[in-house]
């Protein structure tokens, strides 16, 4: 639990013991294991490589068990047992928790943790067990791990300004600001790229939200120009105006799990996931 919750205290909270209880259970499993399975981290905690090496066999037996509920859940097949899973807000929300849903419905005595958080470190979460299987844009390139590709979502640039033709000029970009989710963060100049072939936009400036969907609030607010998935844009089309209409860019959903044999709960989630049109 410490490793699923990230640390002593949100383990304690979930257990609803205090987190002292939780220190003296991981001292006593320590003291039997004679090795050390964690390491202070920041205000969280690490696991050292005895404690991934347990969290690695805690998982297998996790997947074990939930193949053998599958098994022996009754002649409908249901599945039984717990399931973790991750992705960013705008995946989580638009495809993920849909697929949630219609796994849950169809098996009523799996429990399902979602977490949706735009700075997902997904590896970490992966080796760690935290989670079964991350849905994002970025493949991983670990050993133990592996990405596949699931599909294309399509992206679109979008404003509320109403004194802009459909194909702003490059000054008329530079007087305005782009609304990213952080420096690093290529979606806006890799799209611009594709509107405006050779044109330098280094100076473009740029606000930042780590939250797409505090990019779209912002955007609607009148606080810069986006660029955002066609599909959460959408709805917004007749107060958000689109720019550049003809172009789009494409960006890779990978869902990411570890290596070996997927357990038949993140087999039928992965089935059910249908990227949106």
């Amino acid at each position: 639990m410490v490793v699923e919750a990230g640390g002593y205290h949100a383990a304690a909270d979930r257990l609803f013991i205090t987190q002292s209880a939780v220190t003296q259970r991981v001292q006593a499993l320590e003291g039997r294991l004679g090795q050390r399975l964690f390491v202070r981290a920041g205000r969280g905690v690490a696991l050292t490589p005895a404690g991934e090496t347990l969290a690695r066999f805690c998982r297998a037996q996790r997947e074990a068990e939930a193949g053998l509920m599958a098994q022996l859940g009754g002649e409908d097949g249901r599945l039984a047992g717990r399931l973790a899973v991750a992705a960013g807000t705008s995946e989580g929300r638009l495809w993920l928790l849909p697929a949630v849903a219609a796994l849950a419905r169809a098996h009523p005595a799996l429990d399902v943790t979602v977490t949706l958080d735009d700075s997902l470190d997904a590896a970490a979460l992966l080796e760690a067990s935290r989670v079964d299987a991350v849905l994002g844009e970025t493949p991983l390139r670990r050993r133990g791990l592996r990405s596949t590709a699931i599909g294309q979502v399509s992206y679109r640039m979008a404003g509320t300004y109403d004194d802009w033709p459909d194909a702003p000029t490059p000054e008329a970009l530079l007087e305005r600001r782009a609304i990213d989710f952080e420096p690093h963060d290529r979606i806006t100049l890799d799209h611009l790229a594709l509107c405006l072939p050779g044109t330098d936009l280094g100076a473009l400036r740029r606000h930042f939200v780590n939250d797409t969907h505090g990019i779209l609030a912002l955007t609607l607010a009148g606080g810069g120009f986006a660029v955002l998935p066609e599909v959460v844009l959408r709805p917004h089309l007749g107060v958000l105006r689109l720019f550049y209409p003809q172009v789009e860019s494409q960006r890779t959903l990978y869902w990411s799990v570890p290596e070996g044999q997927m357990a038949p709960a993140v087999r039928a989630l992965r089935q059910l996931i249908k990227l949106a049109n």
